[in-house]
C-alpha cells in the first residue's frame, strides 16, 4: 500500500505577524525537512517554531490551524510619570456651613511645605523595543511625549533631576506646569508681644487676633482668622479678615489687593483693588476699585468712603442722622499719590541742582588749584554717585506722574447705590457733583447727569 502524503496550506496573516498551516488530506509522507524548505520559499523567517512543525508533520491531525511562527510585537514605551507629593488641584471658593453661611474659615489656600521636603518625583521615561514581523521585517515602537518635571522659585532638582524639594518653607503648587514654593509666614497665636511686628517678603497668616500697636507687613497676601484691633496691616497682595477691624481709631489697613472682611470700625483703610466688607462703621476708606457691602447688615454708617468706580451698600447713615460722606468716580488712590508726587518732585528737584552746583564747585576748584586735597575728593565722588542716583529716581518720578496724571483724567462715570435706607444726612459725590440727602429715602441708585446727580429707584 502507497504511503500518503499530506497535502496542506500555509497562511500568513494581513498584519504579517502569524504564520499557519492547516492539513486537508493524506497522500504519500511529508518530511518537516521538506516543509521547512516551503516555508523558506515563502520567506517566513522570524519566529519559527520548528520543534511545532516537527511534531504536526507526525501527528497529522487534519482541518486544524496550526501557528508555525509568530512575529514579535514593539513594546509600547512609558512616557515617564510625574508624582506628586501635595495637593495639585483646590477649590478655593469659600465654603457654606448647615446655616448657609459662608464660611471664610476653610478657603483652603495653603499647602504648607518645609525647607528640604519632597515635592515631586519623576519616574523617568523608558523608549518602547522594537519588534518585527515572520518576514523579518522590524517594527518601530510608537512614539510619545516624554512627561518632564519642572522646578520653578524656591525648589531645587536633585543631581539626576527626578526630584524637586523645597528650598524654603512656603506654599507649594503648580505654576504653568511648574512646581513651585511660596514663601508664607504662620503665626499661630496673636501679633502681640511674643511676636513683635512682622514684616515678611511672603504671605502671612495669622491664627489669632492682631493686638493694638503691632504691626504685620508682608509683599504678598495677609490672612488673618483672630480680631485685628488698633495695628498696622499692609499687604502687596490681598488681605482677608475673616473677623473684621475694631480699630479704636487707630487702625490703619493698606493693601495693593482686595481686602475682604466681616466689617470695619473706626479705621482708616486704603485699597488699590476692590473692598468687599458687612458693614464699614465710622472709618475714613480710600478704594481704588469697587466697594461693596453686603450680607445681613450691609451698613455704611459715618465716616468717609471713596471709590473710584462703584459702591454698594444696603443701608446708608443711620435714623440719627450721622454725617455719612460718600465719593465715587475719581480713584482715590492714584489721587493721593498724584498729589504726593506733585509735592515730591520740586523737591527732589531742588536736591538735585543743589548737587549738581556743589559738582560745579568743585570742578572750578580743581582748575585753578591744579586738584582737589582729600577731602575734597572724597566730597566730589560722593556728589556725582549721588546724583546718578537721585537722576535716575527723579527720571522714574516724573515718568509715574506723567501716567498717574493720564489715569486721573480717564476716571470712570462711577455709581452709587443703596438697596436699603439712605437716611438723611448723607452726602454722595460722584465726580465732583455734590447731594446732600435731606429726607430718607429707600431704593435708589445715583449717577452723575450733568452738573447735577440723578437720583432713581431700583
Amino acid at each position: 500500500m502507497e504511503e500518503n502524503k499530506l497535502t496542506y496550506e500555509i497562511k500568513i496573516s494581513k498584519d504579517k505577524m502569524r504564520a499557519v498551516i492547516s492539513f486537508e488530506a493524506y497522500q504519500e509522507g511529508l518530511s518537516a525537512e521538506e516543509l521547512f524548505r516551503e516555508i523558506e520559499r515563502l520567506g517566513i523567517r522570524q519566529g519559527i517554531n520548528k520543534e511545532k512543525i516537527k511534531e504536526i508533520v507526525e501527528s497529522r491531525h487534519l482541518f486544524t490551524d496550526y501557528v508555525i511562527a509568530e512575529g514579535l510585537e514593539p513594546t509600547m514605551p512609558f512616557p515617564g510619570e510625574v508624582e506628586y507629593f501635595f495637593q495639585t488641584g483646590k477649590d478655593i471658593k469659600p465654603s457654606m456651613d448647615k446655616d448657609g453661611n459662608v464660611d471664610y474659615k476653610n478657603l483652603g489656600l495653603i499647602s504648607n511645605v518645609k525647607q528640604g521636603q519632597l515635592l515631586a518625583k519623576l519616574k523617568p521615561a523608558v523608549p518602547g523595543e522594537p519588534g518585527i514581523n515572520v518576514l523579518g521585517v522590524p517594527l518601530a515602537p510608537p512614539q510619545v511625549k516624554a512627561v518632564v518635571i519642572r522646578a520653578g522659585k524656591n525648589t531645587a532638582f536633585n543631581d539626576d533631576k527626578t526630584e524637586v524639594f523645597a528650598t524654603k518653607n512656603g506654599m507649594v503648587m503648580l505654576q504653568d506646569g511648574a512646581v513651585i514654593v511660596n514663601d508664607v509666614y504662620q503665626v499661630p497665636n496673636n501679633v502681640g508681644t511674643s511676636t513683635g511686628n512682622i514684616n515678611f517678603e511672603g504671605s502671612v497668616i495669622v491664627s489669632g487676633n492682631v493686638l493694638t500697636g503691632f504691626e504685620v507687613i508682608a509683599n504678598g497676601d495677609i490672612e488673618v482668622f483672630g480680631v485685628v484691633e488698633g495695628a498696622y496691616l499692609k499687604a502687596g497682595g490681598n488681605i482677608i479678615l475673616h473677623s473684621g477691624v475694631t480699630g479704636m481709631g487707630r487702625a490703619e489697613i493698606e493693601t495693593e489687593g482686595n481686602l475682604m472682611t466681616k466689617y470695619i470700625e473706626q479705621s482708616k483703610v486704603k485699597v488699590r483693588g476692590d473692598l468687599h466688607a458687612g458693614a464699614i462703621l465710622h472709618s475714613n476708606v480710600l478704594c481704588g476699585g469697587n466697594v461693596i457691602v453686603e450680607g445681613r447688615k450691609a451698613l455704611i454708617s459715618g465716616g468717609r468712603i471713596v471709590s473710584g468706580n462703584y459702591v454698594e451698600t444696603g443701608t446708608l447713615g443711620s435714623h440719627m442722622g450721622t454725617v455719612t460722606e460718600l465719593e465715587v468716580g475719581v480713584n482715590p488712590v492714584i489721587a493721593e499719590e498724584y498729589e504726593e508726587l506733585k509735592k515730591s518732585l520740586p523737591k527732589t528737584r531742588a536736591e538735585l541742582e543743589q548737587i549738581e552746583k556743589v559738582i560745579v564747585l568743585l570742578n572750578k576748584r580743581r582748575e585753578m588749584t591744579g586738584g582737589l586735597d582729600e577731602d575734597k575728593q572724597e566730597m566730589y565722588a560722593t556728589a556725582i554717585k549721588n546724583k546718578i542716583v537721585l537722576s535716575t529716581h527723579y527720571q522714574k518720578m516724573e515718568k509715574d506722574f506723567q501716567k498717574l496724571e493720564e489715569e486721573m483724567n480717564s476716571h470712570t462715570a462711577g455709581e452709587i447705590r443703596i438697596n436699603g435706607i439712605v437716611y438723611s444726612g448723607s452726602r454722595l459725590t460722584i465726580n465732583n457733583v455734590n447731594r446732600m440727602i435731606t429726607d430718607d429715602v429707600r431704593s435708589v441708585k445715583f449717577i452723575r447727569e450733568g452738573a447735577d446727580l440723578k437720583m432713581s429707584t431700583i
